[in-house]
């Protein structure tokens, strides 16, 4: 009936599905979720991104996802912000490897590059 919370948590049911009451969807959780985020629940919106960071019921698309974590973060959802720094540090550790494999060195595994 439009509940964004609602919306929000038949994306968990239909994420893990209900024995004999609900079958799993990837798809169908996809679905109520990004429900739920375009109403602006910052919950949603962070449900959308994991799941498009993931691939869970969509194509994974690493954009796609930091585009709904910045839209959970900026309402101070604080996992959205967590996945954000997670995804800009990851990020920079490609950047490294490429870098260093460019170079012929070996990457962050290299025991002269520490990355942590």
């Amino acid at each position: 009936q439009g509940d964004a919370e609602s919306e929000l948590g038949l994306s968990g049911w239909y994420l893990t599905g209900a024995e004999g009451v609900l079958k799993q969807s990837d798809t169908e959780a996809y679905l109520w979720a990004r429900k739920a985020a375009d109403k602006g629940l910052a919950r949603g919106e962070y449900a959308v991104g994991y799941y498009s960071e993931v691939g869970i019921g969509v194509k994974q698309d690493l954009e796609e996802a930091r585009r709904w974590y910045l839209r959970a973060a900026a309402q101070g959802n604080n996992r959205a912000k967590k996945r954000l720094t997670d995804m800009k540090r990851l990020g920079a550790i490609r950047r490294m490897r490429y870098d260093r494999a460019r170079q012929g060195g070996q990457g962050p595994e290299d025991e002269n590059c520490k990355v942590m």
